[in-house]
């Protein structure tokens, strides 16, 4: 599956400003992501992104493999897989058994790079408060605050399946007073390695 989404990052004064917009469909999400990678950081040298995600309903394993960015919008590969609590708990214990998940083509994504099964580690989770809600244009927003390792927090807003991005620049600035001036900063994975451990980066 390709996805395609806006990143722009924000200050806490402009998710402020953002998530006191209510509506009818206001959703809040908590999630915590759980990051595997490689011990030389392979993954992260490829822009890949390994993960399970845990919500209050769902628990799925992500590789997400970033293609290319296209007017200001980020193109990327994702296999998404349903997982049980059984075997969320087991992949945190024993990250090999991710491999009895991943289909043959993400499987073959990871093993064309020279990594082996035994080479997956886990490394370490972050937790996100995701709101989001439909503004107009049927534009969704999602709106992120992230706890990084080291107490380190951030704010992000995320729009999906967008063919162009001026829509949405021109709406946070006439109806918000948002200028953004960060557009698709580094991944969440990338942020985390960064916050983790800033000599790997």
């Amino acid at each position: 599956m390709e996805e395609k989404e806006l990143k722009i990052s924000l200050s806490e004064k402009e998710y402020n400003l953002l998530v006191k917009t209510k509506s009818n469909d206001t959703k809040e999400v908590r999630q915590v992501n759980h990051y595997f990678d490689t011990k030389n950081l392979t993954f992260k040298k490829n822009n890949i992104t390994l993960r399970m995600r845990s919500e209050t309903n769902s628990i799925k394993l992500t590789l997400k493999i970033k293609s290319k960015v296209q007017n200001q919008i980020v193109h990327s590969e994702e296999y998404n897989y349903d997982l049980t609590k059984k075997q969320y708990r087991q992949i945190l214990e024993c990250p090999i058994l991710i491999f009895n998940i991943l289909g043959s083509q993400a499987s073959q994504c990871i093993f064309s790079l020279g990594i082996k099964a035994g080479d997956i580690m886990y490394l370490d989770k972050i937790k996100n408060l995701r709101i989001s809600y439909e503004i107009k244009g049927n534009i969704v927003f999602q709106i992120d605050k992230t706890y990084f390792p080291n107490n380190k927090v951030e704010y992000e807003l995320e729009v999906e399946d967008l063919s162009s991005v001026e829509g949405v620049l021109m709406l946070l600035k006439k109806d918000f007073g948002i200028i953004a001036k960060n557009h698709n900063p580094a991944s969440k994975y990338s942020r985390f390695i960064k916050y983790l451990n800033t000599d790997t980066v």
